[in-house]
């Protein structure tokens, strides 16, 4: 779909991310890649061979930061939907219809819920959002927004967490929200954010505090 961007964000992910771009090509999807500085030169070298959209930052700004630009991206450019995929090979392509199907029936946050988390932090909040809320996995890297309507409903696409920020700005406006299961493939290398105590905590902090700002 046309209407459709697939925004991935990257860092040093060469080994994952050109089979990624090359299932996502066989589907015609739109596709942004949003490089945070990587030392791999793999985006580069997509670019060329796919003839894909490339976003490279001037400095390294994180995931959330680098989330952010690819939906300033979909937003200037007219894009009715929006869809965050991770680069680090874990999300399955073949779930991507599963996702876009529940955003034209009128969901505004798909959540694509993985098989295994990967932290305690998720585990604990997989069950929390749950019990109060019905929705599931809330810190997934794949998700699906309809763009269009989180827009007319004045959900703010400038944050530090950047998934997850809409994902609550939308409870909190009692917006339509889901979560579809989603196949997932195991990492071939470490995440660059940790799984220790800080990192788990650091994750619990910040989604505590989506939820009290006002």
């Amino acid at each position: 779909m046309k209407d459709c961007l697939i925004i991935i964000p990257v860092f040093n992910e060469v080994k994952t991310i050109s089979n990624i771009v090359k299932k996502l090509k066989k589907q015609n999807l739109e596709i942004l890649v949003v490089d945070d500085l990587s030392t791999d030169n793999g985006c580069t070298e997509l670019a060329e061979k796919y003839c894909i959209n490339v976003i490279r930052n001037k400095r390294n700004i994180g995931y959330e930061n680098t989330l952010k630009k690819g939906f300033e991206y979909a937003i200037k450019r007219n894009f009715k939907y929006a869809i965050t995929f991770d680069g680090d090979g874990e999300h399955s392509v073949s779930s991507i219809p599963k996702i876009l199907n529940s955003l034209t029936k009128g969901n505004l946050v798909v959540i694509g819920e993985r098989e295994k988390k990967n932290r305690i932090s998720e585990t604990i909040l997989h069950y929390v959002f749950l019990v109060l809320f019905s929705v599931s996995d809330p810190l997934s890297g794949l998700k699906g927004y309809d763009i269009k309507k989180l827009t007319n409903n004045e959900i703010k696409f400038s944050f530090e967490s950047a998934g997850t920020s809409i994902l609550i700005q939308s409870i909190k406006k009692n917006l339509k929200v889901c979560s579809k299961r989603i196949k997932t493939n195991k990492r071939i290398d470490k995440s660059r954010y940790g799984y220790g105590f800080k990192v788990n905590l650091k994750i619990l902090k910040n989604v505590l505090w989506e939820f009290l700002k006002k």
